[in-house]
């Protein structure tokens, strides 16, 4: 009997480690794309903060 248990533990710890490297694999291929704005500020005559 604890045999059995031990068995279905072990498949139920695998399963959820699959299942948790699965969830993981994915976020990290569908990271959202950057956005960014550039602007020009004059700081003093002549000099151009970007």
């Amino acid at each position: 009997m604890w045999c059995r248990i031990k068995k279905l533990l072990s498949w139920i710890l695998l399963l959820g480690a699959l299942v948790l490297l699965i969830l993981l694999g994915l976020g990290t291929f569908s990271s959202p794309p950057a956005v960014a704005a550039i602007n020009t500020i004059e700081e003093a005559p002549g000099q151009i903060l970007y």
